[in-house]
């Protein structure tokens, strides 16, 4: 799915697009550019991170762990997923979870 399309997907709030160094390359909806640029770190930092651990817990525990490729975040209201180098903010309320998990954003 295009950068410019996540925005169609119910509930989605606001996208953002990162570089491999976690700086905003694009923005859709209405997100403050500092926001935006917040966003990007958290969500390029965490994906760091997931992979990180995964490769450890494979090294040290022999479990295997998949390469992660995506994460999300879930508060009561609002939720983040990223996968790659996107990054959107949900509605809970509103959003189809199927949709953003199995989707190929």
């Amino acid at each position: 799915m295009a950068f410019d399309d996540l925005m169609q997907i119910k509930g989605v709030q606001a996208a953002v697009e990162f570089d491999s160094q976690g700086k905003v390359t694009g923005v859709q909806g209405d997100f403050p550019p500092d926001l935006a640029t917040l966003f990007a770190g958290f969500g390029h930092l965490n994906m760091q991170v997931a992979k990180s651990l995964a490769e450890d817990y494979t090294v040290m525990g022999g479990v295997g762990i998949e390469y992660p490729t995506a994460f999300g975040l879930m508060g009561r209201k609002r939720a983040s997923f990223v996968r790659g180098n996107k990054a959107i903010f949900v509605l809970v309320d509103q959003v189809d979870f199927n949709e953003i998990i199995k989707g190929s954003w």
